[in-house]
């Protein structure tokens, strides 16, 4: 009779479950005096077993040192003891790298219950490949890193289907950093004294940010794009925030900064006129003055258009080819080809578009603002928010950056415009609902237009307005008033507008037919 020697590593790798114990790891790392064995080999033994069947890896509790990243390979999961008893020290010799991950995740992947804390790799989790779908990072904590989980891997990298949740994030410089995500969801974690970003977007569609706690650093979330970042990150558009909790920031608690105009950053847009429209085997587009591209796609594929004029005023339409100036729009038909016309103003750029920032709690009154649109905004709804500090919706107009001005190479300054965004339902207190427009240098002849101030609540603090017909009604100010400042005169008034003309320096009013002083003068 043949016995076969089975212990409890090969035992429990019957049932799919890999103990990093039974590949020899000791879990005795001591990070004061930074000794103890090196568990490296065997986690990457215990993965590489696991890998083949799509098992568990198991990490008892201990201190686990690593000496180089960790690839957790595609379909394990990656489980520790919990937060309390599981930790992984990565350790490079005592040469700190900001940008080092002591996890790397592949597809379909799921870790949890880790303890990664100060030490020499900066980075919590990283990911493998430049598209990585269906990865489950919950219930880690991460400590003192340069970043807890960087959802990067390269330019052009696009990941989806990601959770990242009721994790713990302490004293970081960032908690979660991406760089390109979509169809994904931050949801149910905590990310306490970090001290730049709770969570930082470069990109991202369609993505859920919500119930997560935030606080203290420079912002909350925040999305940042300019045109260098988008055409290898992509576009910032369908992305919800809400029921998150957020006090205690230098600036924003809530920021989606798409620095349209900002040359110095690369992020100048471009501006021209249409100059014909055409049909392509049931494609409807435009075709524009003077930009061309040779070749299918170009670079402007996937970026949105935006008229400035006409009946398109204010619409976005995502690029879906180009090909040597000709542009077919997605989703355009015929019968709104039929609503743009040849001279058409249109900008091409980066832009936020469709996003929701609804039933937060926002606490940040010595920030810039509670909630922060800066540059190019369609379409976004802010909404049930309670805010102490401000709401700004701020367009940018001409070229410049930290107060100097800059001349792009055609010579035009271009606009940044925040246009049909609604502001609706918020309680505000001790901060205004600020609509404004930033100037730099020369401001292009383009203006923001379109935005709703509906129904909200506004305690020690003011509605304050430099656009063009913008509807503001139904608001409840105390302690506080309205200022309506647009820098032009609406370009639709409706008879009994008024506003405050800063040519002339003093309020004027329409009649229906004419502008009229407070004597009635025509002005």
């Amino acid at each position: 009779m043949k016995f076969i020697d089975l212990n409890w590593g090969t035992i429990l790798g019957l049932f799919g479950v890999y103990n990093i114990k039974y590949y020899g790891a000791k879990g005795n790392y001591d990070p004061l005096t930074k000794s103890g064995e090196d568990d490296t080999n065997a986690i990457l033994k215990a993965i590489e077993a696991a890998s083949s069947v799509s098992g568990k890896v198991f990490l008892p509790p201990g201190k686990y040192k690593i000496n180089k990243s960790i690839l957790i390979k595609r379909g394990v999961q990656f489980i520790g003891a919990g937060t309390k008893h599981t930790f992984i020290y990565g350790t490079l010799g005592g040469e700190y790298n900001s940008n080092k991950p002591v996890l790397i995740a592949q597809s379909e992947t799921h870790i949890e219950g880790i303890n990664i804390p100060k030490c020499d790799m900066g980075v919590g989790i990283n990911f493998e490949s430049t598209r990585t779908f269906d990865v489950t990072i919950t219930n880690n904590f991460f400590d003192h890193l340069f970043v807890g989980v960087y959802v990067n891997q390269g330019f052009r990298s696009i990941h989806e289907d990601i959770i990242i949740s009721h994790n713990r994030f302490e004293r970081n410089t960032y908690a979660v950093m991406v760089d390109r995500m979509q169809n994904s969801k931050i949801c149910f974690n905590i990310m306490n004294l970090n001290t730049r970003t709770g969570i930082q977007f470069y990109g991202g569609n369609r993505n859920l940010i919500s119930h997560n706690r935030i606080f203290s650093g420079v912002t909350g979330i925040n999305f940042l794009a300019t045109k260098n970042l988008a055409s290898s990150l992509g576009m910032i558009y369908g992305n919800i925030i809400a029921h998150n909790h957020m006090e205690k920031f230098s600036e924003e608690g809530v920021g989606f900064d798409v620095r349209g105009n900002d040359f110095v950053n690369g992020g100048a847009q471009e501006v021209d006129t249409v100059s014909s429209l055409f049909t392509n085997n049931g494609d409807y587009g435009v075709i524009l003055s003077s930009l061309s591209w040779t070749g299918v796609g170009g670079p402007y594929a996937g970026y949105f258009m935006s008229f400035l004029t006409g009946n398109q005023k204010g619409v976005c339409w995502t690029i879906k080819s180009q090909t040597d100036g000709r542009f077919i729009l997605e989703g355009m038909s015929a019968a709104i080809q039929g609503t743009i016309s040849v001279g058409d103003k249109i900008l091409i750029g980066i832009q936020a578009v469709d996003n929701q920032i609804v039933n937060n709690w926002i606490n940040s009154p010595s920030g810039t603002a509670s909630i922060s649109l800066w540059g190019s905004s369609y379409g976004t709804i802010i909404q049930g928010n309670q805010c102490i500090g401000k709401i700004s919706v701020s367009s940018l107009h001409g070229i410049g950056r930290s107060g100097s001005v800059v001349t792009p190479p055609n010579g035009d300054s271009l606009p940044a415009p925040c246009e049909n965004n609604q502001i609706k339902d918020n309680k505000v207190s001790r901060g205004n609902i600020h609509l404004e427009m930033k100037r730099y240098g020369s401001a292009a002849p383009y203006y923001s237009i379109g935005n709703i101030v509906e129904g909200n609540i506004i305690q020690n603090g003011s509605i304050v307005s430099e656009y063009q017909d913008d509807l503001i009604r139904d608001n409840i100010i105390i302690n506080g008033t309205l200022i309506y400042v647009a820098q032009v005169r609406p370009f639709f008034p409706k008879k009994g507008d008024s506003y405050y003309d800063k040519t002339l320096n003093k309020p004027i009013w329409y009649d229906g037919t004419n502008w009229r002083d407070s004597i009635g003068d025509i002005v």
